[in-house]
């Protein structure tokens, strides 16, 4: 399952890991360019001051820093609205290399140098603040990958809730006067009201029953009557509850307990205790 966009790896716990890498470019970058001047560029002191080190290496991070970002995102835009998928990988993969050149680029303009010295130039001050931008972006994109899946699952999930109870309540009307309720999901399956698909959570493919089912007749919507709801690790101590109402609610473990306890939910206490 894929993103919707490049939007929806932004977290706002990524800020704090951003701000340390900009803390690293701004405060070490000078420094290592000031340095990097006096060796490869043999430049003397009055042109290798620490103003012109800080300008250089605000400038050279950051064209390499746009286009970088500018790469990454079309890139992840073009994997998600078009395709091929393995851009997402390819993205992250060019960014070093695309900063490296970039950079290169700005010391070989800037400074009036061979190429030979600019490359010099570039490999000791822009490698480090890209191998810290390596370490910091992983930390900060892999976890978001793993939270947006989870979260797409979720959302998928809560549409085959959806599904099912649209279902049910059609069975019942179609089927009045033979059966009040469907005895269980599967009926809806051979009945062509809902696809085999709807019947397995997105979280848990290769589990056969992801769903436990409570067969029973409408009741009023104040009821805290569970109908349909995930069975217990599909989502990470989370579920996803479908109630008689037809309302679904995604429900932390503790609050899916409490709901358990109510006297209107026996059946589907009882079938979990056996093990259902």
């Amino acid at each position: 399952m894929m993103l919707a966009g490049p939007a929806d790896y932004i977290r706002l716990w990524q800020f704090p890991l951003l701000a340390v890498y900009l803390a690293g470019w701004l405060i070490a970058g000078p420094y290592l360019t000031q340095r990097a001047l006096r060796r490869f560029a043999q430049l003397p002191r009055s042109k290798s001051s620490t103003a012109r080190a800080a300008k250089i290496n605000a400038v050279a991070g950051g064209v390499a820093l746009l286009a970088a970002g500018a790469l990454t995102i079309f890139l992840l835009t073009l994997s998600v609205k078009v395709g091929p998928r393995w851009l997402v990988v390819i993205g992250p993969m060019l960014v070093p290399f695309v900063m490296v050149g970039m950079s290169w680029l700005v010391h070989l303009a800037a400074l009036n140098v061979s190429t030979k010295a600019a490359l010099r130039i570039t490999a000791s001050t822009a490698v480090p603040l890209i191998l810290l931008l390596a370490i910091i972006g992983t930390a900060a994109f892999v976890p978001a990958w793993y939270l947006r899946q989870a979260e797409v699952k979720e959302a998928f999930c809560r549409g085959n809730l959806q599904i099912l109870g649209t279902a049910l309540v059609e069975y019942q009307r179609v089927f009045v006067g033979q059966a009040t309720r469907a005895p269980n999901l599967q009926v809806l399956v051979d009945t062509g009201f809902v696809e085999a698909k709807h019947l397995t959570c997105p979280a848990r493919k290769d589990q056969k029953g992801a769903y436990l089912y409570v067969p029973s007749d409408k009741v009023p919507p104040a009821s805290q009557k569970i109908w349909v709801c995930d069975r217990y690790g599909n989502h990470r101590g989370r579920r996803s509850v479908l109630f008689n109402d037809e309302r679904i609610l995604l429900l932390r473990e503790g609050e899916f307990q409490q709901l358990l306890a109510l006297p209107e939910n026996a059946a589907l206490r009882k079938m979990l205790a056996a093990g259902g």
